[in-house]
């Protein structure tokens, strides 16, 4: 029996983050190469270019957007996530990784371009 390789494009339908598949689709129009829900270790992470860049999406609320949710006043649950995106990041660091942050409001405004994901 052959391991089932993770796909490299978002496949079609609810199963997957409609955030990354609209980043995708950016990625897709721009031509720019990567490789969807890369696995570095126990952590995965969402996209990863061939730069050695990886690339999470945020959401706003659960990932607590510094520019809306102020440190103190952060739930138990976004407290949390932050913390596992920091062990997340410092590992990805660690091993050889640019970790580049891209936010949900900032995809939904239309204020990613590709120039910013190849930075």
């Amino acid at each position: 029996m052959t391991a089932r390789r993770k796909p490299r494009r978002p496949p079609s339908g609810p199963a997957y983050n409609k955030l990354e598949a609209i980043l995708a689709r950016l990625m897709d129009e721009a031509g720019i190469d990567y490789e969807w829900r890369f696995r570095l270790g126990r952590y995965v992470h969402d996209f990863k270019l061939p730069n050695r860049a990886l690339i999470e999406v945020n959401g706003t609320w659960w990932h607590a957007d510094p520019r809306f949710h102020s440190p103190g006043r952060l739930n138990p649950t976004q407290q949390r996530n932050l913390q596992r995106d920091a062990v997340r990041a410092e590992f990805a660091q660690l091993c050889g990784y640019r970790v580049k942050t891209i936010w949900e409001r900032d995809i939904r405004a239309g204020r990613v371009t590709a120039a910013d994901l190849t930075r």
